[in-house]
């Protein structure tokens, strides 16, 4: 006969982006669980929001398949005596396994032929197997951080408040940390508090779904961007499209209830990247966009109970919003009382690492570097190369970024802008910093693309110089990402170069600060270029 079984762990609020790693994490820790468990299963489901995961498996067996296995003993040569007869070790390891000694049977193993004896293993309980494994998978479930609370041992992301644990109808007995299980769930935390009881995964959602809790997350992310979209048009303003923030409003929120909200319009003499920054990394807000695509002064909330007094609510939110608006204008009002190339010797106060030197002596290095592949590539712009790579870094020393450290190269660009730099020099201290993650879009400037190359292979080479080299999964300074970067570019480019070359260059601009046997940092880069390279070709 097979069941369902129904897991719900009640939690206080988990960060946003913890939970995706989390779902898959739960998913793979059961599949190898039932697996090596010979427990019979249908197909494997996870859902969450802030205060809750939840995990359906369909079709669980109630018993174990049965397992045949193989105990093996001493060599054959020792087990019998010349006529045939059974000897001491023969009798001694039947005896053992609980066997008669004619029941023992003969193996072949890469050492030889010894006796063994096969047995049966029957099946198990699911339920019981259930109730003293699952506790142990849920420790074992992967968060960035996790913490202990009260006087228990047991670590979690947050505190567990309520463990929903069915299988077939029945609840699954263990304990938790300091909660056992039961079959009840809660509600919404601040509408419907109480808790109520359920016998499977439909009850459970058909229940939650009356609060006005939408656990699927598919489902729940449609419903945000359908009510921003709707609200969007009806005040005549498209939103912004921005997956990363619709993904972590989703799973900031169990039911969403959207509100609009505006800002003084004096403060559209912010660039938008900086408005932008302000309404989506500090308050998740959803920005609006006129007809032309221009950033207007409305934005989207998201709140995450039902609003009784809208207007109370909507200043809530403005006043929050005005209060990093007005710091953010403050930072820009006083970058712009000097020009961003005025910044580059105030890198000499900022520490790059303490073994590898200043910011300073970084844009040293890579202009180096950067001038030496201009000339190579694209000699006609050898002085624009020079001259953004002299600013590309300088943003580091302004109010903005230092405030919004996100808005590093983009404010750089604008600012350079406003000092009468070229588009292509602004354009390149943008683009220097792509990509910034997995995916992400290339330089598509030669100008950029060079920048790029050349601040990324100098912290390659300066890190492995003085032994700051990626281990296992460990890896602070992103130089595997850094590696890859380099080869995307080199390939988008079409751009031809010797990588032992440029290795070599490379570190000599070390110099003195080179730690280790120049020829074994050589040949240790020169190998991670190439393992990233068969990694990034599929080989």
């Amino acid at each position: 006969m097979n069941g369902e079984f129904l897991l719900e762990i009640g939690i206080e609020e988990v960060p946003a982006g913890y939970i995706k790693p989390a779902l898959k994490s739960l998913t793979e820790l059961f599949s190898r669980f039932l697996e090596n468990s010979l427990i019979a299963h249908g197909s494997i489901e996870t859902f969450a929001t802030p205060r809750r995961l939840i995990l359906r498996i369909s079709n669980v067996a109630d018993m174990s398949d049965s397992k045949t296995f193989e105990k093996t003993g001493p060599p054959v040569a020792s087990a019998y005596d010349e006529s045939g007869a059974p000897t001491k070790a023969a009798s001694g390891f039947a005896r053992s396994q609980g066997v008669a000694v004619e029941d023992l049977i003969q193996v072949q193993t890469p050492k030889g032929e010894v006796v063994g004896v096969r047995k049966v293993e029957d099946g198990r309980s699911t339920l019981e197997t259930f109730s003293s494994a699952v506790p142990e998978l849920l420790e074992k479930i992967y968060f960035p951080k996790t913490m202990r609370w009260m006087d228990l041992d047991t670590r979690f992301v947050r505190p567990v408040h309520w463990v929903l644990a069915i299988f077939n109808g029945r609840t699954i007995p263990f304990v938790f940390g300091n909660v056992a299980t039961s079959n009840s769930s809660f509600g919404h935390r601040f509408v419907h508090p109480g808790n109520f009881n359920v016998s499977c995964f439909n009850e459970l959602r058909e229940k939650l779904a009356e609060q006005g809790i939408e656990i699927d997350f598919e489902k729940r992310s449609a419903m945000i961007k359908d009510e921003v979209a709707l609200i969007a048009e009806s005040e005549g303003f498209v939103p912004f499209e921005d997956e990363t923030l619709l993904e972590e409003v989703t799973f900031l929120v169990e039911s969403p209830y959207p509100i609009v909200g505006s800002f003084p319009k004096d403060f559209l003499e912010l660039p938008a990247s900086i408005l932008i920054t302000c309404m989506k990394k500090h308050q998740r807000y959803f920005c609006l966009q006129d007809s032309q695509g221009r950033i207007t002064n409305r934005f989207i909330a998201i709140n995450n109970t039902p609003v009784r007094d809208e207007d109370v609510s909507r200043r809530g939110h403005q006043r929050v919003l005005k209060a990093r608006l007005e710091d953010a204008r403050f930072y820009f009002r006083e970058d712009r009382k000097q020009p961003l190339s005025s910044r580059l010797d105030a890198l000499k106060g900022v520490i790059f690492h303490s073994k590898l030197g200043t910011a300073f002596e970084k844009v040293q290095r890579f202009s180096a570097i950067a001038a030496m592949l201009a000339k190579m590539w694209a000699p006609e712009k050898a002085q624009i190369v020079d001259r953004a790579a002299s600013l590309c870094k300088c943003d580091l020393e302004t109010g903005i970024v230092y405030e919004f450290p996100e808005l590093q190269g983009i404010i750089g660009s604008y600012y350079a802008r406003l000092d009468g730099e070229t588009d292509e020099v602004a354009t390149a201290i943008r683009e220097h910093y792509l990509p910034t993650r997995a995916g992400d879009d290339l330089p598509e400037g030669i100008v950029g693309a060079i920048l790029s190359i050349s601040d990324r292979m100098d912290t390659i080479c300066g890190c492995f110089s003085v032994g700051l080299i990626p281990s296992g999964a460990a890896d602070p300074y992103a130089l595997r990402r850094h590696a890859l970067s380099i080869i995307q570019i080199l390939m988008r480019h079409e751009w031809k170069v010797s990588l032992e070359w440029l290795i070599k260059q490379a570190i000599d601009l070390v110099g003195s600060k080179v730690t280790r046997s120049r020829e074994d940092v050589e040949s240790e880069v020169f190998d991670f270029f190439r393992t990233r390279f068969l990694i990034l070709n599929g080989i």
